[in-house]
This record gives structure tokens, sequence and C-alpha cells, in this order.
């Protein structure tokens, strides 16, 4: 056990407001920290931003002395010791990671009332990795996969202003969260100067005056057209050097690791659009100047950024498709769908580049991750064993919805040709909901805990919608609002569930209470939202059962796939749509029909446990905002997070109507009962005023017409009108195969 370091400084703060301090009298907090650790200094930072908060101010002493400065790496990486003897407090980090969590604990408990409720405790990480997927949308010459999309391109400035950065690793660290992951589909002209391809750095940094349509691939091969070069079809958004880009990403991680973050940078493959063409480089596997260029670029990224923690690869949707195999496990590879070609194009460019830097830096900690992408795990073995690095795998968890079933087993194979000991970390992607603040503890406690134990940790994010600031709100208050700040509830479940599976309802309800203490919120009210949202957070998974398809095309918060997939799924669809979530344990709306109609034994769910499920979190969350409608009008975040669960209340009811019109009119398909069919229609009815009341409210606090990079255009209200044609359709349906 050492302090951390001599020369630790003693900072003061009177709190004479603090609950249960001495009965109200005025007394002081002293904090010891050490000088120069940023991670302790940001815990500080939030101890005396609590103590202001319930009344106090700084003085040069206090009663209650609490010590900032000690490390036993025998306690583990990130886990931290408090101890309480008296007034003294006292706590120890396994690491400074560790240290700083535990005085952010302690900042809680001040900020919650509580410093004499401070109790010894000895907390470990439950998952070792929790942190973020973004998609970083850098420069219309630098896409990522996301850019296609309205908050792609409103969030090009935000990558590029170090108050976001600095905000957003904050927030981070309050939820724990430990792993920042930017991905984009070639970053080096935006970021690095490479050796014998100088021309290829990138100045200023440029968005796309020209509107995104449905023309454009969804592999992202045509993200930039030549087009979009030309003269007034682009803007300069921001005028700055290269070499003042590389200065502003080093601080960036710089910035991270000074809030126990680490980061890794993720890159698809084969795209060149900020290339251009000089060099003779293309977007080709098999052009010598491209593989060229891509060995040198990694290398003299891995060497610029030496706080980088690791990089990530994936045998992505612009390589030379596979020749043989088809999708398994939760990505398109796991087993058996790799192609040792594209493996090794990504061994001679990316593996060669880190080898490379590395050489000049012995000793280096860094990590390789390759993701289960198009890839066969066992030839990964081979031709990745000359890496002198820790290699990782990273594999998509529940595809693009994490909103479905608690326990998916899409990455079964992966975990079963995994090496003992290997690192694994899911990609959670969140492509179900962009809009609603989503508050589910218990399908995201179940979904957290349950994750196999193999697994290193998560990263969480999506492919549809850029998690940067949010800038759909027509609420003035929110337009550009971080996206995390936005969703904190969701963020903070997901991050402090990942570090402590047993993290109590009574502190998620405490932080609640903390967050809205202007409203002086009492105990049940605090209980009754705490259940709002919870009750609220049953309906999203829901709409992941019925009806799925793991990739990112099906958007349920829309009721909506792109338009060139299905665009609005409708009653035509799903009437024979037996694409069930593999591992919901329920029946389809076909097999459910041919089940009743052949007496067979039924050991699963069926569509109609699944509709009474929607109804029953539907009525408890309305029930629910009723209790609180006199709470409304105080504050602008609390009444736009109930709005968002009476939202969700009445896309569940529009879901359990509309399903129970497909199942009688699939009963009225197989049977021919007339009785069927007007029953059908009747439930097809019932769900337009239901859709009605959830697009009126989305269009009246969003955006309504907006592109969604993968669901591709929009509109609630355009929805609204595919709704009504379900009717129609049930009204003129004549019996078939199907």
């Amino acid at each position: 056990m050492k302090l951390l370091p001599k020369d630790a400084l003693l900072f003061a703060i009177a709190a004479p407001l603090l609950a249960g301090c001495g009965g109200g009298n005025s007394l002081g907090v002293s904090v010891v920290t050490p000088e120069g650790n940023h991670l302790a200094e940001f815990a500080y930072s939030q101890i005396q931003s609590a103590v202001t908060k319930v009344g106090g101010a700084v003085s040069s002493s206090g009663a209650y002395k609490i010590h900032l400065d000690t490390i036993d790496a025998s306690l583990g990486e990130e886990a931290y010791k408090i101890s309480v003897e008296g007034k003294d407090i006292h706590v120890v980090g396994g690491d400074a990671t560790g240290l700083m969590y535990g005085g952010l604990s302690i900042a809680e408990q001040i900020e919650m009332g509580n410093i004499d409720a401070i109790k010894a405790e000895t907390v470990t990480p439950s998952l070792k990795a929790r942190g973020l997927k973004f998609n970083i949308p850098l420069d219309m010459r630098t896409p990522s996969y996301t850019d296609g999309g309205d908050s792609g391109q409103a969030n090009i400035p935000a990558m590029w202003d170090m108050s976001f950065w600095e905000e957003e690793l904050d927030r981070m660290a309050l939820n724990r969260m430990n792993v920042l992951t930017l991905w984009n589909l070639n970053s080096f002209p935006s970021m690095v100067k490479v050796p014998g391809y100088e021309d290829c750095a990138l100045n200023d940094v440029w968005r796309t005056t020209l509107p995104f349509d449905s023309s454009y691939k969804g592999t992202g091969a045509d993200l930039v057209r030549e087009e979009h070069y030309q003269e007034g079809n682009y803007e300069v958004v921001k005028t700055i050097s290269v070499d003042d880009k590389i200065k502003f990403w080093q601080d960036v991680f710089a910035k991270a690791h000074d809030r126990g973050v680490k980061v890794y940078y993720y890159f698809w493959n084969v795209y060149t659009f900020g290339e251009h063409g000089n060099y003779g480089i293309t977007a080709s596997q098999d052009n010598p100047t491209t593989t060229d260029y891509f060995r040198k670029a990694v290398e003299a990224f891995v060497d610029t950024y030496q706080n980088l923690d690791g990089i990530g690869v994936a045998a992505g949707e612009n390589m030379n498709l596979p020749k043989s195999g088809g999708e398994t496990g939760g990505s398109m590879g796991s087993v058996g769908y790799g192609d040792e070609e594209n493996e090794t194009w990504l061994h001679d460019t990316y593996g060669e580049g880190v080898k490379a830097s590395l050489a000049k830096t012995p000793g280096r900690q860094f990590e390789f991750i390759h993701r289960m992408h198009y890839s066969d795990a066992n030839s990964l073995k081979t031709i990745w064993s000359d890496l002198p690095c820790t290699f990782s795998l990273s594999d998509k968890y529940s595809t693009a919805h994490m909103y479905a079933v608690e326990e998916p087993h899409l990455i079964d194979p992966t975990l079963e040709t995994m090496e003992k000991g290997q690192h694994l970390f899911l990609e959670m992607r969140n492509d179900d909901a962009y809009f609603h603040r989503y508050g589910g503890v218990d399908f995201l406690r179940a979904y957290i805990t349950k994750i196999p134990k193999p697994v290193t940790g998560f990263f969480m994010g999506s492919d549809g919608y850029i998690q940067g600031r949010e800038y759909m709100d027509k609420e003035e208050t929110f337009k550009g609002q971080l996206y995390q700040a936005k969703h904190w509830y969701n963020y903070m479940l997901l991050g402090r569930i990942g570090y402590q599976y047993d993290l109590s309802d009574d502190f998620i309800r405490a932080k609640i209470k903390t967050h809205f203490s202007d409203m002086k919120l009492t105990d049940e009210e605090v209980k009754d939202f705490f259940d709002l949202l919870n009750n609220a957070g049953r309906i999203l998974p829901k709409s992941n059962i019925l009806f799925y398809t793991g990739g990112d095309s099906w958007y349920p918060e829309g009721s909506w796939t792109n338009p060139n997939t299905f665009g609005y799924i409708g009653v035509k669809r799903l009437i024979k749509a037996n694409n069930a979530h593999p591992y919901g344990n329920t029946l389809s709306i076909p097999e459910y029909v041919t089940a009743t109609l052949n007496k067979e034994t039924i050991d699963k769910d069926t569509p109609l446990d699944v509709i009474n499920d929607f109804r029953d979190a539907a009525s408890k969350t309305d029930a629910l905002a009723q209790k609180l409608s006199s709470r409304m009008g105080q504050n602008k975040e609390f009444d736009a997070m109930v709005l968002d669960s009476t939202s969700f209340a009445n896309l569940g009811k529009y879901y359990a109507s509309k399903y129970e019109g497909v199942l009688e009119l699939r009963f009225f398909n197989d049977t021919k009962e007339e009785a069927r069919r007007t029953s059908a229609v009747a439930k097809l009815n019932e769900a337009i005023p239901y859709w009605e009341a959830y697009a009126n409210d989305m269009i009246a606090r969003y955006t309504d017409n907006v592109r969604l990079s993968r669901a591709g255009i929009f509109s609630f209200s355009a929805v609204t009108e595919e709704v009504k044609k379900d009717v129609n359709d049930a009204q003129n349906w004549k019996p078939r195969s199907l």
C-alpha cells in the first residue's frame, strides 16, 4: 500500500448544510488528494461540486476528512476500498482509476445528503470493460458508416470541438465507463501524415451540401461521390491544419486516460475516399500501392498516437466477398465464413503496420482487436499468430438489436472457438430507438448480468444514428445537448450495472431523486417515476420478438425498414412472417396459427402472450404517468422522460392491436371464417388512433422527416398513412397459400 504521491495537497470544503452532519451545525469537509494525478483531481472536483450543491463552501478546515491518496494493487484494477473511522473517510484504490471511482462514490453520497451514511465497503468491477461504440463523422472525405444520416452530418463540427469530448469523457467516468471505441471507415487522411504519401493528409474539415437519398449503397462504398468534391457542393466547417488535427486527437486521447478511459480505434476496409486517387491509391486490395499505403498509414497512426490503447479491424463491407460459407453466430462470421485472402491482406497492412510501430517502442502495451465480421475464428489463430501484442476479438452480441431478448446466444460459435484467456468484447448495438429515453432497469440488469463469463466487456452504440449531440429535438433547451446527457439514465444504468452487478434499485432511485433535486420529489414520487420508466422499458424489447431481423435496416421505433428493403412493415408481410426472434422462446404468428388449428401441444410463448405483455406494460405506464401528472411543467427534462414513457405506451398499444389484427387475419386466411376477418379489421382500426397519438407526440417534439443512416428517410406522419392502409388490406384479403 502506498500514498500518492508524497506532495499531496489538502483541500478543505465547508459543508454547513450536509444532511445528518451534526444537526445542521456548520461543518466542513477536507480532502487529501495527490497533486498532478488527474484522475484523483477529477474525483476531488466532483466532491467539491457535491458539497456546493448541498450548501457548502470552500474553507480552510473541515471536521470530515476524506483521504483520497492511497493505492493498493492487491485490490485489483479499478477496484476501491472505503473505510470509515469516525469522521475520517479513507479511500484506497486498486489503481488510479479505482481511486477515482472511490472518490466519485463519496461525492455521490454527499450529494445525496448521506455523508454520515458512508460505510466501509470494497467494490470490484463485475465486467472488465464497459464502454461506447462511437461512429465518428470526421469529414466529408473521411466519413463514418453513419454519415449518410442527418445526425451524422449535424455532428461533424462536434467531433472537432474539445468541449464535446471533455463532457463526453467526464460523463463516461461518472457512469464508470472505461472504454471508448471510435469507428471510421478510414481516418488516416484526417488524422495522420503518412511518410511517402504526405499529399493524402487533409487540412480543414469539410461537409457536403448535397442531400443523401435512397440511392446510396448500404455498404457505404459510395458515401463520397465525385460530385461531392465539386465546388459549391461542400462547405468548410472548420479551418485547421493537419498538424493541429493531430494535436487535437492526441489531446482527446490523453483526456480519456485522465478519466480512466482506454481508447481503441476501429477501421472498416477498404475505403479510400480521402486519398481521392492520390499516388494511384484505389479501393482495391489487389492494388500494391493501396496495400503499401495502408501498411505505412497504420504504422504512422500507431506512431503518432502513443496514448492509443489499441486498434480494431474488420474484414468489412468493401472487401472482396468471401468465396464460400454462410452467416453464423452473432456476426457475419464466427465460424466458417472467413476468407483467407481478406485476412492475409488485413495482416499484411494492419498487422505489419502495428508490428513495425511497436518494434520502435519495446514494452508498449497495445491491443489488437479483430471483429468476427466476415471472419473465421479458426483461421485467425494462424494468420495473426505473429503479433507482438495482445490479440483480442469482438463480436456483435445481439446483432443490431440489443433491446430484444435478455440472453441472446448469437455469439456461442465464437465462445466455442476462443482461446483460453483471450479477450472478447461485445458490440452491443442499439438500432432500436434513437429518440426515446430508455429506462428499463429490469431488462438492462438481466441483459448485462447474463453476459457469458468468458466475455471481457461491452461497447454500446449504433450504426443508424450518431450518439454525439442531439439536433432533432424541437425543444430549444435540448438542442445541441450531448446524446449521453439526454439519455443519462440509460447510460448510467449500462455503465453502473456493468461495473457493479448488485447495484440496488434503492441506489438507482436515490440517483433519480438527486438528479431532479430542484423538484424535491417525495419517495413515493421517485418510486413511481422509477416504475414508470421500468414498465415503459418493457415495450421496446417486445417489438423485436414477433418480427425480428438482425440487420440494422429494421427500425422498431418506427415499425419501419429501409425503403430499399421493405419500408413500412404492414399486414401483408407480417401475416406470413416466420422470423420471430430465434432466442425469444415465442412462436411466430404463422407457427401459432398452424399449431392451434392442428391442436398441437405448445411449449413456447405465443403471440397472445406478447400482445398481452404489450398491453400490460402500456396500461401500467399510463397509470403511473397519471399519478405523476401533477408534477409536469416544473422541470423540462422530467416532463420529457414522462412523455417518452407515455409515447412508448402508445407504441406498445399500437403493436398489440396490430399484431392481434394480423393474427386474426391469418386465422381467416387459413380457415376462411369471416368472423376472423371482421375481428382483424376491428383490431387494425383500433391500432390507428394509437399510432396517431404516438406519431403526433413525436412530431410535436422532434423533426419529423429525417434521414437515418441505416433505415433511410423516415417520417412518423408518412407511416400514419401506411398504418391506415393495413385496414384496407385486411378488408380485401383473399385466402391464399402462404
